[in-house]
């Protein structure tokens, strides 16, 4: 059977804001949709993307429809998806998600074209699916096709100049409300990057002091010492929005953190002073109806995605586009030889095999066990198998060419006392 490239997802384009918060997976609960996806039918690999304008499945399937259902199901149980709302969603397949992907890592699908911050999403997520066991030797050849391609298109076409930033995209929302930010006080709630990035933007504009703050005094220190700010107690906070002229809110809570009331509280202690509130987070750190206060202006990343849009126009760039069409076609060819050379799926299923066999051994000489020792034996015997595979993956695939590749298979196939009656056996079992 064909194995496929798919990814599904929702973004800016395809959905609003009140969408995307929904479906946002924090950093735990990214951890356990890899586990649950990697064990669902017809998903054999997968990556879990999140960020404030995108979440996205990344997965190498054996069966793509199968695979699409199950991410379904999975949306469905832990985030009470609507059938409705799957429209949301868009659905590719191999070249199409391969292209997706690679317009991607090149900043060009990005909500401020050129910018080059998703490629931090894209690594972490790539790491945090290996820690997690969910990443084999397709998808990682994916994303490290996708990475490359990633450097051609910034070093070498205009997509490597940002059109306009998120930065500067920030600094004008902001005047829009106070025309100067000459001497403006500034107060970070939260680390989240996007926050970063808008702090050192209004210091680069004028601003005259920065105040960081954090639930982990630690972190709130480390950032203020990276931009250049002043680091105070967390329970400081409010004390501190009553003096300062803007506040940037980007933390990685599943709920707001900055409610109607306590602003409301606050703003009486301004003197009528105008206070400028930057949601950056998804899902919003600020409940909607504090916009209403008199004197609060309240924008999130909704208003600058407009904001950039309207900038920015539509960018055409077709010399990326034809380096990252070319560079579309030789993954796809690499990965259809990966698939002519199955002695890596007969190692993991000889290992499978093993490891389950040596776990009944242990079973009789000294169980039965505790189901949480039963997981915990499960998991450890599944990522012994992934880590040799993967680095048997690694040998085979850094082979220059086919016919080296095809000696060192055939070295596997003996070592792992596989044949192509064994393959051919296990293909009809699946």
């Amino acid at each position: 059977m064909q194995q496929s490239l798919v990814i599904i997802g929702l973004n800016f384009r395809t959905a609003s804001l009140e969408v995307r918060e929904r479906f946002w997976i924090s950093d735990v609960r990214r951890y356990e949709a890899l586990h649950q996806l990697v064990r669902s039918e017809g998903i054999d690999e997968a990556v879990v993307l999140s960020t404030p304008y995108r979440t996205e499945f990344i997965l190498w399937a054996s069966e793509a429809s199968s695979a699409a259902n199950s991410v379904l199901r999975f949306l469905t149980r832990e985030y009470n998806l609507k059938l409705c709302e799957w429209s949301n969603f868009y659905r590719l397949l191999d070249e199409a998600a391969l292209t997706h992907l690679f317009r991607l890592a090149s900043a060009i699908d990005t909500v401020s074209v050129g910018e080059t911050g998703i490629l931090a999403y894209l690594t972490a997520a790539w790491d945090q699916a290996e820690k997690a066991n969910s990443l084999g030797r397709f998808l990682n050849s994916v994303f490290e096709s996708s990475l490359a391609i990633s450097r051609r298109v910034l070093n070498e076409t205009a997509a490597g100049t940002p059109v306009v930033s998120v930065a500067s995209a920030v600094t004008d929302l902001c005047r829009t409300v106070l025309p100067s930010l000459e001497a403006k006080r500034v107060l970070l709630f939260g680390s989240g990057r996007m926050g970063e990035v808008a702090a050192s933007a209004l210091a680069r504009a004028g601003a005259k002091r920065l105040l960081v703050t954090n639930r982990d005094q630690q972190r709130a220190e480390a950032v203020a010492a990276k931009l250049g700010g002043v680091s105070i107690p967390f329970e400081q906070r409010w004390q501190a929005v009553a003096e300062c002229d803007i506040l940037v809110s980007c933390t990685s809570c599943p709920h707001p953190v900055v409610l109607h009331e306590h602003l409301a509280s606050v703003m009486p202690q301004r003197s009528g002073r105008d206070l400028v509130v930057l949601d950056l987070s998804v899902p919003r750190d600020v409940q909607p109806s504090a916009g209403e206060l008199p004197g609060l202006h309240l924008f999130n990343v909704h208003q600058v995605e407009e904001l950039l849009a309207r900038q920015q126009g539509t960018v055409v760039l077709k010399d990326a586009q034809e380096l990252i069409a070319a560079a579309v076609d030789e993954c796809r060819k690499k990965l259809v030889d990966a698939q002519e050379l199955p002695s890596i799926d007969n190692a993991r299923a000889r290992l499978d095999e093993v490891c389950r066999r040596e776990l009944d051994i242990l079973r009789e000489e000294l169980g039965p066990f505790t189901e949480d020792q039963e997981q915990v034996l499960s998991r450890l015997a599944s990522n012994i198998t992934q880590r040799i595979s993967s680095q048997l993956a690694s040998e085979l695939y850094a082979a220059p060419e086919r016919t080296q590749r095809e000696q060192l298979s055939s070295v596997i196939e003996r070592l792992f006392n596989t044949d192509k009656k064994e393959s051919e056996q296990r293909a009809v079992n699946r």
